[in-house]
């Protein structure tokens, strides 16, 4: 990385994930940042540091441990003498990919005539005009992303979109979403090359002519990878900066309880970006329903039925999670959950407390 204008990095995130262990910053996981401001501050010696320095990660690690990650992070770089930096959280789903997928996205620089907030940021809104994301009417919706490997405390619902791609389970398994389509009642899993679309990637990016070759492998690459477009903004930003105005609400970053989704700070002091949406003012949704390779004719080829085992499964948990008042699943969508379960060709009977709790509906 010696004398490079800009550096990228995406330290694991396993520890500073909500669905992870939650060990933190200090994790054997994501503690792998340490590696990074380890490999900067060798470069600094040699006077070769880079000039600007992009990270990106989840964004609970804004509130894991009350922001401890963050002023990490932030520490680092001033130590390493960065004197700016900005972060903000965008959402693949507001870059024209059906993916609800949030991220950090958190830059730092060197010099005083960088400033990553032109980068980052958007410049403010007209008067008179605020700016609003595009959204979806859920009762309008076509299909339903969510996970059935979930149930008792979250779904990672999405309306006409994916939830968040993985890597896979902790035992380097494909843990991919399902899609409910609500026209025909179908749920299915997607394959893998419409996992690819909908991080931006052409079919079959992720294949790879090796002997040794697994399928495992490409879901890997797909759940670690930062979608296509997201990705491609920050690029044309950094090559074509905007102008940001001053401004911000200043906040100390020791007492802060859980960080902003955008905030900047310069010598020493943070300032939080409240203007800041997740995604740019011009964005589009794209549908997941109106992807091409999900129409009615070719929707075959890119998923698999969603397996009664896993149907089963997911159903009987939401019913405990709604008894126990943890969570509130649409109707619509349980009766066909229910409806998917019972008329399956290899069904098996639900559990005695689930029928039981289904007739009382």
């Amino acid at each position: 990385m010696d004398g490079a204008d800009l550096v990228t990095a995406g330290f694991p995130c396993q520890d500073l994930s909500q669905a992870g262990l939650t060990e933190g910053i200090g994790g054997p996981k994501s503690g792998l940042v340490n590696e990074v401001f380890r490999l900067l501050a060798a470069s600094k010696r040699k006077g070769k540091a880079p000039r600007w320095v992009l990270f990106e990660n989840v964004p609970f690690m804004l509130r894991l441990q009350s922001g401890r990650a963050m002023r990490r992070v932030v520490a680092g770089f001033e130590e390493l003498g960065y004197r700016w930096w900005a972060y903000r959280v965008l959402d693949a789903i507001h870059f024209g990919l059906p993916q609800r997928r949030r991220r950090v996205f958190f830059l730092a620089s060197r010099s005083p005539d960088d400033d990553p907030r032109s980068v980052l940021f958007d410049p403010p809104a007209p008067i008179g005009k605020p700016r609003v994301l595009e959204h979806v009417d859920p009762e309008r919706a076509k299909c339903f992303g969510f996970y059935w490997t979930e149930g008792n405390r979250g779904l990672g619902w999405a309306t006409e979109a994916l939830p968040t791609l993985k890597g896979g389970s902790g035992l380097g398994i494909p843990s991919p979403p399902a899609i409910w389509f609500r026209d025909t009642d179908e749920f299915v899993t997607p394959g893998i090359e419409l996992a690819e679309r909908v991080q931006g990637f052409p079919p079959g990016w992720t294949s790879v002519e090796s002997v040794d070759f697994k399928e495992n492998a490409r879901w890997l690459y797909v759940g670690n990878a930062v979608p296509v477009a997201v990705a491609e903004w920050v690029g044309k930003r950094l090559l074509a900066p905007v102008t940001v105005a001053d401004g911000g609400i200043q906040f100390d970053t020791a007492e802060h309880g859980s960080w902003p989704n955008a905030a900047y700070g310069r010598d020493g002091e943070a300032f939080e970006a409240r203007e800041q949406l997740e995604g740019p003012p011009e964005s589009r949704r794209q549908l997941l329903s109106k992807l091409p390779i999900l129409t009615r004719e070719k929707r075959a080829r890119h998923v698999r039925p969603l397996s009664i085992r896993a149907a089963q499964g997911v159903y009987t948990r939401l019913l405990r999670a709604q008894e126990e008042g943890r969570l509130r699943p649409r109707e619509d969508f349980m009766a066909a959950l229910r409806k998917y379960v019972e008329t399956h060709p290899e069904r098996r009977l639900l559990p005695k407390s689930a029928r039981s709790s289904a007739s009382r509906r």
